[in-house]
């Protein structure tokens, strides 16, 4: 069975399983309520490490047991079930045949095929470390407010999720981060596993294999030059459009509205975290996080978004062809055709499926046009941002968002290739069209 296949299969699986665990009751508490719309909504938005939630509030709707199962779903979801179990069979010493290595050098690598062994090895170690790592730091700041025992399992979950660029918090006041506006232990720990979570393990195991920026591949180059340059746009623009606003951060004071404005740059391209309400932003401020939404985080990371390699070569094709340029160039390398065509795919059907979900929605849902956008952006991006209408959602809505964080998070461009069993090998050379434009 081809990889794209076997990765939205497993996908499929994993999200129906979740989903019939949480109907449980050991998993709900029984002055909670919860309809299995609601635990498939749950379960796909934490597979699709999305965050968004269909329930009032994750802490109240779920028991222990059932916050346990989430964590799992939002782990699997993250990694990916074939990275998974791929990285733990390369961990124990088990060689991946001619086949699987190719077949995940076209999803992962392209033309890296002998560097996947590393990849999954870093993969495992890199996630379970940092994590691990995060649940420390994030407990100690924790421990100030709760009991030993909830200030580890609070550390925990909100490690694995912040990593996993899930968004998901079990914060008993249930206004996400915003209790901790002022803690910049807890905000700048889930800030960089967010990064380090959302910058993908393949840039990881090159950073450290390489150990110098010089010697990067130019994907990674590409990768932490358009990240930075994306967190430092949003944390300018939600600094000075929201620094008077009284409903975000104007009463917080300068040093404590620069580290929230560099939070929310961060968590606004995939993890959902958020210290104020998000209708309250200006317009200015949600415009940007619905642009910044849309790129999100980079190729074999635990994010969705079209990517910022995706953004970064259409950036750069473009501004070559207004240039009349005959060639695309990056780090003095031609980008090829191939190339151009996935980044351009990835496009137009991430702009598809959008349009087509916001227009299904405004026929079924009395919210604002911008109030669906920004649910539908946020869903396929897989950020889990919303202006607070999810829960409010009619059963039709919240099947096109269950469906719109699969697609997001499986990726349009994977589902389609999943439905074709073999390539066109160009053997056929035709003459070349010129269209007006």
């Amino acid at each position: 069975m081809p990889y794209p296949r076997l990765v939205a299969l497993s996908f499929v699986v994993v999200i129906l399983l979740g989903a019939l665990v949480l109907m449980l009751p050991a998993a709900k508490r029984a002055a909670g309520g919860l309809t299995f719309i609601d635990a498939l909504f749950t379960a796909t938005s934490a597979v699709c490490v999305t965050g968004l939630s269909s329930v009032s509030d994750i802490a109240v709707t779920f028991t222990v047991f059932g916050q346990v199962v989430i964590l799992v779903l939002i782990q699997i979801g993250g990694l990916g079930f074939m990275t998974l179990t791929s990285s733990f069979f390369v961990l124990i010493g088990r060689r991946l045949s001619l086949r699987e290595r190719t077949e995940y050098a076209s999803f992962y690598a392209e033309g890296h095929a002998d560097e996947l062994k590393h990849v999954f090895r870093y993969t495992l170690i890199f996630t379970f470390a940092a994590e691990a790592l995060g649940a420390i730091l994030l407990s100690a700041g924790f421990a100030g407010r709760y009991p030993p025992g909830q200030s580890v399992w609070f550390g925990l979950f909100h490690s694995v999720s912040a990593f996993c660029n899930a968004g998901f918090d079990i914060i008993p006041e249930g206004t996400s981060m915003a209790s901790f506006n002022q803690s910049p232990l807890i905000l700048l720990t889930m800030a960089f596993l967010v990064i380090a979570g959302g910058i993908g393990f393949i840039v990881v195991a090159d950073i450290v294999q390489k150990r110098s920026f010089r010697k990067l591949r130019t994907d990674s180059k590409i990768v932490l030059l358009t990240s930075a340059a994306l967190i430092v746009l949003g944390t300018v623009v939600f600094m000075f459009n929201e620094y008077t606003n009284e409903n975000t951060i104007g009463q917080m004071g300068f040093f404590p509205s620069l580290l929230n404005a560099f939070f929310h740059s961060v968590c606004m391209r995939t993890a959902g975290f958020s210290t104020v309400a998000l209708e309250s932003m200006r317009p200015v401020a949600r415009s940007v996080s619905i642009f910044l939404m849309f790129v999100g985080a980079s190729p074999g990371s635990t994010g969705g978004g079209i990517k910022t390699a995706t953004f970064f070569v259409l950036l750069v094709w473009m501004f070559s062809s207004l240039r009349r340029k005959k060639y695309t160039l990056i780090d003095k390398k031609r980008v090829g055709g191939r190339v151009l065509s996935r980044a351009a795919a990835i496009l137009i059907l991430a702009l598809l499926v959008i349009m087509i979900s916001q227009a299904v929605l405004l026929v079924f849902e009395p919210h604002s046009y911008e109030e669906l956008l920004y649910e539908v952006v946020s869903a396929y991006s897989t950020v889990g941002y919303s202006l607070s209408i999810t829960d409010k959602l009619t059963l039709a809505g919240k099947l096109v968002i269950i469906f719109d964080m699969f697609l997001g998070r499986v990726g349009m461009y994977t589902i389609l290739l999943a439905g074709s069993d073999r390539e066109d090998t160009g053997k056929i050379r035709y003459q070349e069209l010129d269209v007006m434009m």
